[in-house]
């Protein structure tokens, strides 16, 4: 039995060692500036209204085109939400090529995890070649494994059917364009996997959240609101949350509160995330149209950010508005606004303090006290807004450049001297 063991715990050790210095290598495949990449981000705005085109005319084939760009634009803002991760995505002679490494620690040494597929033009996607690390993979064959694990998971033909609406891939230079049929069948098939595999008992935070939907739904008409701000609304929540902490978790209720608020002041989609979709629209209530600063678009940043911040990993929720700004920059968009990325840093900051143990009930104390915005959002009156493409180059070059770096370093330190951040 003892030798049984030292044999399984050799063989262990040797399989690591394997791992380490075939599977993991000491240089990244790819090392590519996120700045850089995320520079194209106006130019995804056209994409996701192509996108959008499919869902409509859900009957109709589509040319569907993609600029090396916009790939690696979107994978830009992946390394930008989360670092170890690098990719990059190229193209030549009817050939596409993905290139990715993660990037980690393993015995105190920095190892790298390279992947390398080429794709070919073709009726259908077609993986030429595929490796990890020094070792060669079948592509295709692992394709197949993937889509049969996807059906396998969710009880049906979705994965097939997906593969098969796409009819045609070609590579150009610069360019990927892909002929996508009728999405129709596809959308049927997602929504027979929803109804199979969505309901789930609610949970604790769904319950909550649920209570705090049906005090702002019964309580809203009583909440002074005259100028319209968010304060009055954040004032008696945490004021409620304040009273049911008497019987649970400070941080837990400030967490349900601020989700209740964002489904409730911002946008009813947000409830699609908890398992109270019965009641939908009992749910969002009348709309009432709330601001910061007098701002109906600063009151959305913060509250969409603070929950994102809630339900993801801050570098996500980060780089999710810094994102969003640069495709702005659009000559159809708002243009780039450092006010916007303030009220979404501010309602980060607002959701850490709210849910921290060591904070959480003086954020109540705080917040229950008076209605006021400057608790939590700091001046933005002298930030620029509304960069071009041009005007935010010549101004500011990138988003890893000295002179953007400053002026964010300004908004999170404004940030820091808020009273919130002072609890």
């Amino acid at each position: 039995m003892l030798n049984a063991l030292k044999k399984t715990v050799f063989f262990c050790i040797v399989i690591a060692l394997i791992a380490v210095f075939v599977v993991l290598e000491g240089k990244p495949l790819v090392s590519v500036n996120s700045a850089e990449q995320v520079e194209d981000a106006q130019t995804v705005t056209h994409l996701f209204k192509d996108l959008n085109q499919l869902l409509e005319r859900d009957h109709a084939y589509h040319d569907l085109v993609l600029t090396t760009g916009q790939i690696n634009s979107l994978l830009g803002f992946l390394q930008r939400a989360y670092q170890p991760l690098s990719a990059g995505f190229y193209t030549q002679d009817d050939i596409g090529r993905l290139l990715v490494t993660y990037r980690f620690s393993v015995f105190g040494m920095t190892r790298y995890l390279n992947l390398d597929l080429q794709l070919t033009s073709g009726s259908r996607a077609d993986i030429e070649q595929a490796k990890l690390g020094k070792i060669p993979l079948p592509g295709n064959a692992l394709l197949s494994v993937a889509r049969w694990s996807v059906n396998q998971y969710t009880r049906s033909e979705v994965a097939d059917i997906a593969y098969n609406t796409l009819q045609g891939l070609t590579f150009a230079e610069q360019t990927v364009t892909l002929l996508v049929a009728p999405t129709l069948p596809l959308l049927q098939e997602l929504k027979i996997v929803q109804a199979r595999m969505g309901y789930e008992k609610p949970d604790s935070l769904d319950l909550k959240v649920d209570y705090y939907l049906d005090y702002l739904v019964n309580n809203h008409k009583t909440i002074d609101d005259s100028e319209r701000s968010l304060a009055p609304f954040i004032r008696e929540i945490f004021l409620e949350a304040q009273i049911q902490s008497q019987y649970g978790d400070p941080a837990f209720e400030n967490k349900a509160a601020i989700l209740a608020l964002t489904i409730f002041l911002g946008d009813n989609r947000f409830i699609r995330l908890f398992n109270l979709n019965d009641r939908v629209e009992y749910r969002a209530g009348p709309k009432k149209q709330v601001t910061l600063n007098n701002r109906r678009d600063l009151a959305l940043h913060f509250l969409f950010s603070a929950s994102i911040e809630l339900l993801s990993a801050q570098s996500v929720s980060i780089a999710v508005g810094e994102f969003k700004e640069l495709m702005d920059r659009a000559e159809e968009g708002s243009g780039y606004s450092f006010v916007d990325l303030a009220a979404d840093k501010a309602g980060i900051a607002f959701a850490e303090r709210a849910t921290e143990p060591k904070t959480a009930v003086r954020m109540q104390t705080l917040l229950a006290q008076k209605a006021d915005e400057s608790l939590y959002l700091p001046f933005v009156d002298d930030l620029p807004e509304g960069l071009k493409v041009n005007a935010f180059t010549e101004r500011f070059k990138n988003v890893d450049s000295p002179e953007y770096q400053a002026k964010f370093e300004m908004i999170i330190a404004r940030i820091n001297a808020l009273p919130i951040s002072q609890l």
